[in-house]
């Protein structure tokens, strides 16, 4: 009974505040609270400080290792051609057309464009029949779909990305820290969100773990800012530029007690390309791209972690201008002396 009436008291005194604040809440003070509430949200999106000397002299030998579990892979699939394709771009038309309908009868508009949606029910059979055309002919055909993702994931099958990401981390970590780190199979299970432990690690004289998580690569497309037309299925549409985004999680562990000394998720972005880019040649950019994503995420990791800068890119070197020959006057030899005429003739 006390516990439902404290509830209800609660609920009471609530309400009042909220009819009390609400007519006369000052400018000022939604102003701080706006401000406080973009502050905390702009906190929470830093990333947590490196850590601190006295940690970073206590770490001992620090293993590191990665996740053994795949990541998540994602992307959009580009839209077909051929027969296929047009079947597809028939059903977009008569949803275009039963949007028009819905519109028509003022269900989720005020009348104001009821006329309008009348027109593009009754244009249904058009909008059908100009988007099968469109998009069977400006579609990716099905058998080069089938290609890029079968280079895909053999990519991702044949060089596992958290091994490629953990020895990266290891090489950038070695040349950088001055830590003794020692690289490591996968030497625990992870089962987010649980911590996983590592005790048996402690037993091989490893006192903490950089444990690396590549948790998703994905692929992610612009989002459209202009108007599309009606009437019509732009080839870019249907295979758009998609940028490759990896999802790493980077924590810092103790051996003995599994104790978070530091943890943080981050998505690093790379370059964009269409999906039959991405799969083109075995799939020989998404290969370059990864290695090169991973250099520069160890990089930053480290720096985060350990508050130690990455070394600046060397700059070009400036192409050898060749020095110009001087042009040598030769030697002007000394006059003959007579003598030396007589032994001449």
């Amino acid at each position: 009974m006390t516990a439902a009436g404290t509830t209800d008291r609660s609920s009471e005194q609530a309400t009042q505040w909220t009819h009390a604040g609400c007519p006369g809440s000052s400018p000022v003070a939604f102003a701080f609270s706006l401000l406080a509430l973009v502050t905390l949200l702009g906190c929470a999106h830093q990333p947590p400080s490196p850590l601190s000397e006295a940690t970073k002299a206590h770490l001992g030998i620090i293993g590191v290792v990665a996740a053994p579990a795949p990541p998540e892979v994602d992307y959009p699939v580009p839209g077909r051609g051929g027969h296929g394709g047009a079947a597809i771009g028939a059903a977009k038309g008569l949803g275009v057309g039963m949007l028009g309908a819905v519109v028509c009868t003022g269900v989720m508009a005020y009348c104001a464009q009821c006329l309008e949606g009348c027109a593009v029910a009754a244009a249904t059979p058009y909008f059908a029949a100009r988007y099968a055309v469109d998009q069977a002919t400006a579609g990716v055909p099905a058998d080069t779909i089938v290609a890029a993702e079968t280079a895909i994931h053999a990519v991702l099958a044949a060089r596992n990305p958290q091994a490629v990401a953990q020895e990266a981390l290891y090489r950038v970590a070695t040349a950088q820290t001055g830590q003794t780190l020692v690289l490591l199979p996968n030497a625990g299970s992870v089962t987010p969100p649980e911590a996983p432990r590592y005790p048996h690690l402690a037993a091989q004289g490893i006192d903490t773990v950089l444990e690396l998580t590549v948790q998703r690569i994905a692929w992610r497309g612009a989002r459209a800012t202009g108007g599309r037309s009606l009437g019509r299925i732009r080839a870019a549409d249907l295979n758009p530029a998609l940028t490759l985004v990896v999802t790493v999680r980077t924590r810092v562990l103790t051996t003995t007690e599994g104790t978070e000394l530091y943890g943080h998720t981050r998505d690093y972005v790379g370059r964009s390309a269409t999906f039959t880019d991405w799969g083109a040649t075995d799939a020989q950019l998404l290969r370059d791209e990864l290695d090169q994503l991973f250099q520069e995420m160890a990089g930053e990791i480290i720096a985060q972690v350990f508050g130690v800068a990455p070394p600046p890119a060397p700059e070009p070197e400036a192409p050898t201008v060749p020095t110009p020959k001087q042009d040598v006057e030769p030697p002007v030899q000394p006059a003959a002396t007579g003598a030396e005429c007589a032994a001449c003739g």
